[in-house]
């Protein structure tokens, strides 16, 4: 700097020029600090002998110092911005006087992260209705969204609260989304986890018992149940519904009239969601009695039976000459006295007790009763009787007069004639001493009685003897004949063989006897006699023929290859046991003990030259001294050759 004046008048003295310099300067136009981090930064201030200010600061920036006249670096302290909804800005108003100057320094705090954290990010809860409670920590405005109807959420300050509804379904999950006010951008999920309700109690059968009965079922439900039956003409329960507080049913089943039993369930339901299934069962009506047939004599007669019932019971029908007492019963075990009246009429007659339920008409069980007609006791109705004198006696059962007769008195002699009550009645028969069979009656009466005579029909053979058989023995095999013997007279039987065995060897009058034809071991027929000999007859012989054994065998001759094997099964008929044997060692009889059937299997040929041999079969056990039957099979094996000619070229046939 220079400085030049000028002047008229004369310096009188020097003039020194002295200043005093000043000056001011600021480095920066503005400062920015982070949310958390770099919160301090130096405003250097270049100031000589020149007065400076700061000044407007924000409420979050603290300046130190505020003011001086000379340089320094001035301290900035920022406070942490807590706040991520926005940054915050301000200014510093900086002046100095000596040089008139004012400048503005811009200020500025960057937004925070965005922070919305809950305490818990899963929630699990039981079925029934919940309420949880989520502290959620943030920096910025939020809200909490569900798109699921069965959570409700409400938010108070920084507590939200979760209502959780009743679950009568299976288990569901859901996701609570929270969201920064100002976007719809998910920050952080709760996921929230409800279990499917349960239901416990016992699913042992319910027994009812058949006039109904009333039950009470408890069990254990977490949450709001219904319950219905799988029959309500019969079972009901109430109440058909109700809460986790009310855990208890009273299950009814109406009487049973039916003789089957009944059966069904209760259900307890979660909504739709059957949870338990409790089976009943509810007897039916058991009555019984201990005679489900009664029949009567003609007389007046009174016969007892118990009925045995699970119910009351009434009788509801009975025939007019029948009286039932008592005619009603209570549970339990009753005996009831059926009487009839007496029947004055020939013809029988017939009926039917009914038993009901008290109260009912629809029969559950019943007792036929039926009654014989008036009629005299019951004797035979025919006797056939030997040649011989003899006599009967017969029981005679009657209430009043009963009267006999005969019409052949001269051989026929019958006594009392006349009784009343219950008696005997004798027969005596004279013998017949011709060959010819003579009949008569016994008439038996009661008069006063609608009922027909009781006739016995006396049939008395003649001194005759006739034997017959018109079974044929056609094997040697054991069998069995049947010889019928018509006689008059008493006779006796020898067999002049061992072979034929009766079952009788001696008898009077007509019959059948069986007699055992024993195994015919000879390949010879054999005849043999019955010597039968009747009481004052000549003796009477009876002839049987029995053939010999017979041998057959379905084959004549087997044919093997050089490969040798096994022949199809060979098959032989035959009376009583027989053996196969074969005559050269390379042939193999296979019979198992006693079979009917064998085959025969040779090895494999490896000499050139065929050859032959025979299985013979005969019987075994032929009487010594007898010849045998037998029956020869040809077996032969041969040498297989195949040739192949007539080609003129060779040619390759696979």
């Amino acid at each position: 700097m220079a400085l030049a004046g000028c002047s008229d008048k004369e310096l009188t003295e020097d003039k020194t020029l002295s200043f005093t310099p000043k000056s001011i300067a600021v480095g920066v136009n503005s400062v920015t600090f982070g949310a958390k981090e770099n919160l301090t930064a130096t405003l250097p201030v270049k100031a000589q002998n020149t007065q400076w200010n700061l000044s407007g600061e924000p409420s979050w920036l603290t300046v130190s110092p505020k003011q001086g006249s000379e340089s320094a670096d001035v301290a900035l302290s920022a406070k942490e911005n807590t706040s991520a909804d926005e940054g915050r800005v301000g200014v510093l108003n900086f002046t100095a006087s000596d040089f008139n100057l004012e400048k503005q320094i811009a200020v500025s705090q960057q937004q925070a992260d965005v922070e919305l954290t809950p305490s818990t990010t899963s929630i699990s809860a039981k079925a029934q209705a919940s309420t949880s409670t989520v502290t959620v920590t943030s920096n910025v405005e939020w809200t909490a969204t569900c798109s699921d109807t069965w959570l409700t959420l409400e938010r108070s300050g920084s507590t939200l609260n979760v209502a959780i509804r009743e679950n009568t379904g299976a288990s569901r999950t859901t996701t609570i989304h929270l969201k920064r006010a100002s976007t719809d951008a998910t920050i952080a999920t709760i996921q929230v986890v409800q279990g499917e309700a349960g239901v416990t109690g016992s699913t042992e059968q319910l027994n009812f018992e058949v006039n109904g009965e009333e039950k009470t079922y408890t069990f254990d439900a977490e949450v709001s149940w219904t319950a219905t039956t799988s029959d309500a003409s019969w079972l009901t329960v109430t109440p058909t519904s109700g809460g986790n507080s009310e855990k208890s049913v009273k299950i009814t089943a109406l009487s049973n009239y039916q003789t089957n039993e009944r059966s069904g369930f209760v259900y307890i339901k979660i909504g739709t969601n059957t949870k338990l299934e409790i089976p009943v069962k509810q007897s039916g009506v058991e009555m019984s009695v201990s005679e489900t047939s009664v029949k009567f004599d003609a007389g007046a007669e009174t016969r007892v039976v118990t009925v045995t019932s699970n119910v009351a019971w009434q009788m509801t029908e009975k025939p007019s000459w029948l009286s039932v007492s008592p005619s009603s019963g209570a549970i339990g075990t009753t005996s009831v006295e059926l009487s009839a009246e007496e029947n004055i009429n020939s013809n029988p007659r017939n009926g039917r007790v009914e038993f009901a339920i008290s109260g009912g008409t629809n029969s559950m069980v019943s007792v036929s009763v039926s009654q014989n007609g008036a009629h005299l006791p019951e004797v035979p109705n025919t006797l056939d009787i030997t040649s011989y004198e003899q006599s009967f006696a017969i029981d005679v059962t009657a209430t009043g007069l009963w009267m006999v007769s005969t019409d052949s008195s001269e051989w026929i002699k019958v006594s009392p004639t006349q009784y009343t009550g219950d008696g005997v009645l004798m027969i005596e028969i004279a013998e017949n001493t011709t060959d010819s069979q003579r009949t008569g009656t016994v008439t038996i009466i009661q008069p006063g009685v609608q009922a027909d005579p009781q006739v016995i029909t006396i049939n008395q053979a003649g001194k005759t003897f006739t034997v017959d058989c018109s079974d044929v023995i056609t094997s040697a095999n054991p069998c069995t004949v049947s010889v019928s013997v018509a006689s008059g007279v008493n006779w006796t039987l020898e067999s002049e063989v061992v072979w034929l065995t009766p079952s009788l060897m001696q008898g009077s009058g007509d019959g059948e006897i069986k007699v055992g034809v024993a195994f015919n071991q000879s390949i010879l027929k054999r005849v043999g006699n019955l010597k039968f000999i009747p009481d004052g007859k000549g003796a009477t012989r009876f002839s049987f023929s029995q053939p010999g054994r017979t041998l057959s065998v379905d084959a004549e001759k087997i044919a093997f290859s050089s490969k040798g094997g096994e022949s199809q099964v060979v098959t032989v008929t035959a009376d009583g046991e027989f053996e196969a044997t074969a005559n050269r060692e390379w042939i193999t009889v296979n019979r198992q003990p006693r079979a009917n059937t064998f085959t025969v299997s040779v090895p494999e040929l490896t000499s050139e030259a065929a050859r032959g041999g025979e299985v013979k079969i005969k019987f075994t056990g032929v009487p010594s001294g007898e010849d045998t039957l037998s029956r020869t099979i040809k077996v032969t094996q041969a040498i297989t050759s195949v040739g192949l000619g007539g080609f003129e070229d060779e040619e390759d046939w696979n």
